[in-house]
């Protein structure tokens, strides 16, 4: 199993505690960087490959704007959007692909990540 390398940004620290060691034990999943400058995302993503970013949004949940510029630079990565209140979940690639994920649970959600594979796994 290919290991997922995994990215968080603007991350409430203790959201961000918990991922890390949600991702600590899930095996195929790696967190290779904690970004709180959305300025350094573009530099940082390249230079880990990551596969995944997840990203927490404002209660507006618009996307900032350094990360719409990273969706469209960086068309391999998938971007798991989370509003910071967690009432909504979104999973955005390649424009204009885009899935609201409000109905899975953490199990699933890891699941999608290791397989890396959402067109099939979310129905």
């Amino acid at each position: 199993m290919t290991e997922k390398k995994v990215l968080l940004v603007n991350s409430p620290h203790l959201l961000q505690d918990m991922l890390r060691k949600i991702f600590n034990k899930t095996p195929g999943i790696r967190l290779v960087a904690e970004i709180d400058n959305l300025a350094d995302f573009s530099e940082i993503a390249s230079r880990t490959d990551a596969g995944w970013a997840i990203v927490f949004t404002d209660l507006d949940n618009k996307v900032p704007t350094q990360v719409e510029r990273a969706i469209n630079d960086n068309p391999q990565m998938r971007f798991l959007l989370m509003k910071i209140d967690g009432s909504h979940v979104r999973m955005k690639w390649n424009e204009p692909h885009e899935v609201a994920l409000d109905e899975i649970n953490l199990k699933d959600l890891l699941a999608i990540m290791v397989e890396d594979q959402p067109e099939r796994t979310i129905a």
